[in-house]
């Protein structure tokens, strides 16, 4: 019995081009264990009314949703260095946490040159630092997040089919 490929959903700044790859690096690695998607990335049909519900079957159907929500800096006019999470992952988070069978499932990454001050406050999950110099270990946070949750998974499974023999034990007595 084969198994099904893990579902990742890549989330971030389309200037974070060193994580998505990263990521799709693991995927293409893992020789179909994982799938990748990226919105962003993907093309709208021209038939596409509306982005947000293309986004938001992305998210029903990932497994797992790795989402880097590093904010940019930029100069403002008093000269002094301002922070800013892109408008698109904070809509994009916004509709993962708003769905509960899927906020489990989401994992924020984000640069380990920003402090946690300058994180939007809507980010109130613990977020994984990385350093962008340092993608071996940026593959290995991911590769270890993938992990635990496959043997999330697993144990899930491995639960519902015992309580599925109980009940199919208790339904047919005969078959003890």
């Amino acid at each position: 019995m084969g198994c099904l490929p893990i579902r990742l959903l890549v989330l971030a700044d389309s200037n974070q081009k060193h994580f998505i790859e990263c990521i799709r690096r693991i995927c293409d690695d893992s020789k179909g264990d994982y799938e990748f998607h990226n919105l962003p990335k993907e093309a709208s049909k021209a038939s596409e009314k509306d982005r947000l519900d293309r986004m938001i079957s992305y998210v029903k159907y990932a497994d797992l949703i790795l989402m880097d929500v590093t904010p940019h800096t930029f100069l403002s006019e008093e000269e002094k260095y301002k922070y800013m999470t892109n408008q698109g992952v904070l809509i994009e988070y916004g509709a993962i946490v708003a769905r509960e069978d899927r906020k489990w499932r989401l994992k924020l990454f984000c640069e380990d040159s920003i402090e946690r001050k300058h994180l939007h406050p809507y980010i109130l999950k613990t977020v994984d630092t990385y350093n962008r110099k340092d993608m071996q270990s940026l593959r290995n946070k991911i590769s270890k997040v993938i992990k635990e949750h496959k043997e999330e998974i697993f144990e899930k499974q491995r639960i519902q089919e015992r309580q599925l023999q109980a009940l199919s034990t208790y339904l047919n007595p005969s078959v003890r």
